[in-house]
C-alpha cells in the first residue's frame, strides 16, 4: 500500500491531508484529512490605573489592601479631595485625601473631640497598651508623620484614626465585630499605618 501527504498552512490553520492506495490497482483509496487551528493567546486586559486625587491616594495605601479599597457613598468635609473604604478580615479602613494639612488635621480633631463617648485630650494615655489615648506617631523610618488616636466607638468597637501631615491624609482603621479586642486592632494597625506614604 502507497501513501502519500500532504500539509498546507492557511494563516493560523494547517491542513494535513493523506492519501492511500492500494498495492494492485492504481485507483487511490481512503483518505484522512486533519485540520489544525492554532489559537492565538489571549492578550491580557490592559489595567487602567486610576489618576487624580484617587491615583495620588491609592499610591499611599500599602499594597496588601490597595485592591480592596474603593470610593464609599456620603463622604464630606472641608476640602476632602477624595475618601477610599478598604476592608481586611474583620478591620475596616477609610483613607481621606484632602487639599491642605491644615483641613486634614481639621477632621483629626473633629473625630477625636466628638465620635466617642467623651472627647480625648491630646497626649493622654497609653494607645499601645489599651485606649483612650492620644499621641503622636512616627513612619516606618523614625520620622514624626502625625497625630494619633485610640479609642472605643460608641457601637463597642476598637478604633484607631490617625493623620499623615506630609500627606494630607487622615485615617482610621475599626475592628468590626470584635468584642473589644483592642490588642489585634493594635497590632494590626503597627503593620499598616506606620507604612502609610512609604
Amino acid at each position: 500500500m502507497l501513501a502519500e501527504r500532504d500539509a498546507r498552512t492557511f494563516g493560523a490553520a494547517t491542513v494535513q491531508v493523506e492519501l492511500t492506495q492500494n498495492n494492485a490497482g492504481s485507483d487511490w483509496g481512503n483518505f484522512v484529512v486533519t485540520f489544525t487551528r492554532e489559537t492565538a493567546a489571549a492578550s491580557p486586559t490592559p489595567r487602567i490605573e486610576p489618576v487624580g486625587p484617587e491615583g495620588q491616594l491609592r499610591k499611599h495605601i500599602p499594597a496588601s489592601i490597595v485592591a480592596t479599597c474603593s470610593e464609599p457613598e456620603g463622604a464630606t468635609g472641608e476640602g476632602l479631595l477624595i475618601t477610599l473604604r478598604c476592608e481586611s478580615g474583620g478591620f475596616e479602613i477609610y483613607y481621606s485625601l484632602f487639599d491642605t494639612t491644615a483641613n486634614a488635621v481639621r477632621l483629626y480633631d473633629i473625630n477625636r473631640e466628638f465620635s466617642y463617648d467623651a472627647p480625648i485630650s491630646r497626649d493622654v494615655g497609653n494607645c499601645a497598651v489599651s485606649p483612650p489615648g492620644e499621641t503622636s506617631w512616627f513612619d516606618d523610618a523614625g520620622a514624626y508623620a502625625g497625630r494619633l488616636t485610640c479609642a472605643i466607638t460608641l457601637g463597642g468597637d476598637p478604633e484607631i484614626s490617625w493623620v499623615h501631615e506630609a500627606l494630607r491624609v487622615d485615617a482610621s482603621v475599626e475592628f468590626i465585630g470584635s468584642d473589644g479586642d483592642y490588642g489585634a486592632l493594635y497590632a494590626f494597625w503597627q503593620r499598616l499605618g506606620p507604612v502609610l506614604g512609604s
